[in-house]
């Protein structure tokens, strides 16, 4: 019992998780790519991505992981850019969490858990890389819809990103 409560309690520092992050884009060979490729990401990682059709009992769900079938489950219905955030945060839970869930779903309104942070700050470090971020937030003199477009994310995204890093 106390081993399941470590590892439920294991938290990763956000430079544990930019390193792994940069990591996984070496390894895949794609650092440099934005967009960032996530299909490659999943494929290397031996998932596979499923689109689901909302229902009354799904219509809150943006993603989820099923860590047994090796299967990433998105919401059709979301917009590409959330549905790329979405697939970058359930990479998180398969690059961090995979060992500590069977399955797992991500709901839009759901509690920001220190493994939902973790896995928010993996997609930012995939999608978004710091060092690459800094530049192109510099390059686009701070415009946030600009900056979106060289990632492929929503500009909510990107102004979260910036504050995170105190660029704003």
């Amino acid at each position: 019992m106390s081993v399941q409560i470590q590892a439920e309690e294991q938290r990763y520092s956000r430079q544990q998780i930019r390193d792994l992050a940069t990591e996984l884009l070496i390894n895949v060979g794609v650092r440099e790519q934005f967009p960032t490729p996530l299909e490659e990401i999943i494929h290397y990682l031996g998932y596979t991505i499923e689109e689901f059709e909302p229902d009354d009992d799904t219509d809150r769900v943006s993603g989820a992981v099923n860590h047994r079938q090796q299967i990433i489950y998105i919401n059709h219905q979301d917009a590409p850019r959330r549905q790329m955030f979405t697939l970058a945060h359930e990479i998180g839970h398969v690059f961090l969490h995979r060992e500590q869930e069977a399955n797992h779903i991500d709901y839009r309104d759901g509690a920001m858990t220190p493994r939902e942070q973790e896995a928010n700050h993996f997609a930012a470090e995939l999608l978004m890389p710091e060092n690459h971020f800094r530049h192109t937030w510099m390059t686009w003199e701070g415009e946030p819809e600009l900056v979106a477009a060289t990632y492929g994310v929503s500009a909510e995204a990107v102004r979260v990103r910036a504050d995170i890093l105190k660029l704003t």
